[in-house]
């Protein structure tokens, strides 16, 4: 059964659930041989405990992404689809606040090098869903939910005050053009989920080229946003995006980038090549002509250009 059918959940507390993926390729170069490692080797099975774990893998991968004979790609729409799986799942969970109580993940993290639920593998390196997850427990979100013909946009203020925000729901293009736009002012009483906007997809100016895009602000600062294309990943036509990158040294080991694209760019990818390092957030989207900043730190103190010649950025499809 798809993710999808997370949306149809009605549990009142969730104890045990979660979505496959493989661990990082970094992780997979350092205990399988190169002339192994590609998606359907013996060594990669048996670094699967799930039963018919790659053929699973491949059939939900199917359903939203392309399956790719590369082990890079492979491994990344993987780590996309657990994801999107777990987020939809907690944002669902979520706005049912609280005919349904919470939910437990499985699993956080890995005894060993192996295709698994966790978030985090055998390496300490964190999978994609790491990010999406820590995104969508959040205290404040506002998530897009599609369902039965239908975009569903909650507010979601698990905080002990009132939140008094700006809500604006668009439909944009790669290149940033608006088809459709709305604004509503919003005030969520403490620990509650509100259903802010529910329009019926038939209704909007919906096409393969378009993006629905959600973005909660207060007091003039983004404090949470979402975005989905009309199209699944495996269908989409992106253009290839320029993004502009600033990088300035705040501290001894820490660093601040500010990405800027000129296209949307869908799960852009941050990394840094030989030196360790923890981003406070990855594998997220840009809006076209928009900005995102991202705090660095690294396991030993770098000059700024010694991290600009390691920083490494990739936005989906991927190289």
């Amino acid at each position: 059964m798809d993710y999808s059918a997370y949306l149809k959940d009605k549990g009142r507390f969730i104890s045990e659930f979660g979505w496959q993926a493989p661990p990082t390729l970094e992780l997979l170069k350092e205990y399988i041989e190169p002339g192994d490692l590609y998606p359907y080797s013996k060594t990669m099975e048996a670094h699967n405990k799930q039963k018919e774990g790659q053929e699973r893998l491949y059939r939900f991968l199917a359903a939203h992404y392309p399956v790719p004979e590369s082990i890079k790609r492979f491994t990344l729409y993987c780590q996309l689809n657990q994801a999107e799986a777990l987020k939809t799942a907690v944002e669902h969970w979520r706005t049912r606040m609280f005919k349904t109580g919470g939910c437990l993940i499985w699993q956080l993290e890995d005894c060993w090098p192996v295709t698994s639920w966790s978030l985090i593998d055998y390496g300490l390196n964190l999978k994609a869903s790491y990010y999406f997850v820590k995104r969508a427990f959040q205290q404040i979100i506002s998530p897009l939910l599609i369902k039965d013909g239908k975009a569903y946009i909650y507010i979601v203020n698990e905080t002990g005050e009132e939140l008094r925000a700006n809500l604006r729901f668009s439909i944009i293009d790669f290149y940033g053009e608006t088809y459709y736009s709305e604004i509503v002012s919003v005030s969520v009483p403490p620990y509650t989920s509100k259903l802010v906007i529910e329009r019926s997809l038939d209704k909007l100016l919906l096409s393969s080229d378009r993006v629905l895009s959600v973005v909660l602000e207060k007091d003039g600062n983004t404090i949470y946003e979402d975005a989905k294309t009309v199209q699944e990943p495996k269908h989409l036509k992106l253009p290839k995006p320029n993004i502009k990158i600033e990088t300035l040294k705040s501290d001894t080991a820490k660093f601040k980038v500010s990405l800027r694209s000129d296209v949307y760019a869908k799960a852009v990818w941050m990394r840094l090549n030989e030196v360790k390092a923890k981003f406070n957030d990855n594998f997220f989207d840009i809006l076209p002509r928009k900005s995102k900043t991202i705090e660095v730190s690294t396991e030993k103190d770098l000059s700024l250009s010694e991290f600009k010649s390691l920083l490494k950025i990739e936005a989906y499809p991927y190289n």
